[in-house]
């Protein structure tokens, strides 16, 4: 869904605005609404988006601030989409990102991401990293050929392009 340069200079205002005023996802909603560039579903998308990319970018800015955080954590919510799900517990050095293709290094991954980074003190810390990735990785794929299994999920829903992972119980 393309959008114009004016419409994304509303949308930069208004969410520095919002984030400013301390506004709710659900104010945010209705203001990106009432533009009229967006229905109801999408301003709510975008507001819940930005919201999420504004307090993970803010605490990775205290966290440098602090001068104690080493590295990051990949913390997935319930009902997560597959590459997220394949992040579960993967830990980088701080700022070194998660990802190594795509606009964000930090969740939220894609829209509807309710992902969150956790911060890794020096001593807890794995000594190897990508030893301790690799593990998380496959536990993780695991994890979801199981939970896939006992839900009765066949293999198409399984595909990393199915657009309902990622949603909320009530969307």
């Amino acid at each position: 869904f393309a959008i114009t340069d004016s419409t994304r200079d509303m949308l930069r205002d208004t969410v520095t605005e919002a984030l400013e005023d301390g506004w709710s996802n659900d104010r945010l909603a209705s203001e990106i609404e009432a533009h009229a560039a967006f229905g109801a579903d999408r301003a709510e998308l975008i507001a819940r988006t930005e919201t999420a990319i504004a307090d993970i970018e803010g605490s990775a800015i205290a966290y440098d601030e602090s001068g104690l955080v080493a590295g990051e954590k990949w913390l997935t919510a319930a009902g997560c989409c597959p590459k997220c799900a394949a992040l579960s517990g993967k830990v980088v050095k701080f700022g070194a990102g998660f990802v190594a293709k795509g606009y964000r290094k930090r969740p939220p991954l894609h829209p509807r991401c309710r992902c969150d980074v956790l911060p890794v003190f020096p001593e807890d810390m794995p000594e190897d990293l990508e030893q301790h990735n690799a593990e998380r990785v496959l536990e993780n794929i695991s994890n979801m050929l199981l939970d896939a299994r006992s839900d009765g999920l066949s293999r198409d829903q399984l595909s990393l392009g199915d657009k309902s992972w990622g949603k909320t119980p009530a969307e």
